[in-house]
């Protein structure tokens, strides 16, 4: 999972194949959403209040649940396109729960140090940091010619975060 924080993390995955996987890399949950709904487990395991931050690298059909998900005033980090469907906005539901979703790149601070440089700073402190405390492993998979090679959900999951 790679995010230290004290409030749990929710992992999705399509098939049930990963998740003991998710959940071995430091997901309190995770949720099977070929046979969960997902709003509705995400209401369950927070109580009715939602996901707050929620990172998403797929994108497609699946930011409306997504959405549905999360607690009201939430943020949903768009940081990816692994989808081969396009992305519909979720107005009304972003509307009615005051919602931020921000699409969002790495090169946004790496590529641009000097315009970023306190957020490319801390970013590399975090990082570095906590990769020479041993704390943060980064779980890679085997090498893929693109990543658009591959099936949407195979490779990665939806992250979420309850406020609790």
């Amino acid at each position: 999972m790679g995010i230290q924080s004290p409030n749990p993390s929710i992992a999705t995955t399509r098939t049930a194949k990963k998740k003991a996987e998710l959940l071995a890399v430091g997901a309190d949950h995770v949720i099977v959403t070929d046979e969960e709904n997902l709003p509705d487990r995400v209401s369950e395991i927070t109580g009715g209040t939602g996901a707050r931050v929620i990172f998403d690298p797929i994108g497609g059909q699946g930011l409306e649940a997504l959405a549905v998900a999360a607690a009201p005033s939430g943020i949903i980090f768009q940081y990816g396109i692994l989808a081969s469907e396009p992305t519909p906005y979720p107005l009304f539901t972003a509307l009615s729960k005051h919602l931020t979703i921000k699409a969002y790149t790495l090169f946004e601070v790496v590529a641009n140090p000097d315009e970023f440089p306190e957020e490319f700073r801390k970013a590399k402190h975090y990082v570095f940091d906590k990769l020479a405390k041993g704390t943060f492993k980064p779980a890679l998979e085997r090498p893929s010619p693109s990543l658009r090679s591959s099936p949407p959900t195979a490779t990665w999951s939806r992250t979420l975060r309850s406020a609790r």
